[in-house]
């Protein structure tokens, strides 16, 4: 879905139809980062990254909005163009 855009007069912006929902604790959480983990790291084989779960969905307990946030870790910075096809056949998008 694209959001429209705006313009104030400085900047371009969505944020009238950006909103964030904070939901209950999910105890489901966890796992479900180390199902995406698991795809992730196999669809960048033979690279090995380090991948850490971070953020709200990442406190036990703790009410979050309901998207899970990781970090790739990849020291090597020449190899970070080629993530951009494998993590694409994820369903994710690139923002540069």
């Amino acid at each position: 879905m694209t959001m429209p855009l705006t313009h104030n007069g400085q900047q371009w912006s969505n944020a009238a139809e950006d909103t964030i929902e904070v939901v209950d604790p999910d105890p489901s959480w966890p796992d479900q980062f180390v199902a995406e983990a698991r795809a992730i790291r196999e669809a960048l084989r033979p690279l090995e990254p380090q991948i850490e779960h971070f953020g709200s969905t990442a406190v036990p307990n703790l009410p979050a909005k309901p998207i899970i946030d990781l970090f790739i870790i990849l020291g090597e910075v020449s190899v970070w163009p080629r993530l951009l096809a494998p993590l694409s056949s994820l369903g994710y998008v690139f923002w540069a």
